[in-house]
């Protein structure tokens, strides 16, 4: 999954993000432009997600709450078991990534 969480009251998304990256991650990161903002229907809950590139500024991430870490190059993003909520950006994501490559200078 991607590191994230709640917005607390008074938090703008992209503080948000942060606190949850140093919470999850142990890093700090500068939030970039939105990738995307899903909306996902799960049996019990819906799932508002919105998705950034961020860039870390401050340390390396480690895993702090979960099992693993991994980092991967985008093209192998799809390899990966996402929750359903997370499919549409990942298509992004890697879309982006293929783009980037791809295009002329």
């Amino acid at each position: 999954e991607f590191p994230g969480g709640k917005i607390e009251a008074g938090e703008s998304h992209e503080t948000a993000l942060q606190r949850e990256i140093v919470e999850e991650l142990g890093c700090r990161v500068r939030v970039g432009e939105r990738v995307t903002a899903t909306r996902h229907q799960y049996d019990a809950l819906v799932v508002n997600l919105s998705t950034y590139w961020c860039e870390i500024v401050d340390g390396e991430p480690r895993a702090t709450e979960h099992a693993a870490l991994a980092w991967l190059a985008p093209a192998e993003l799809g390899g990966l078991d996402w929750a359903p909520a997370d499919v549409p950006a990942v298509d992004l994501v890697v879309n982006a990534a293929v783009q980037a490559t791809t295009s002329p200078n």
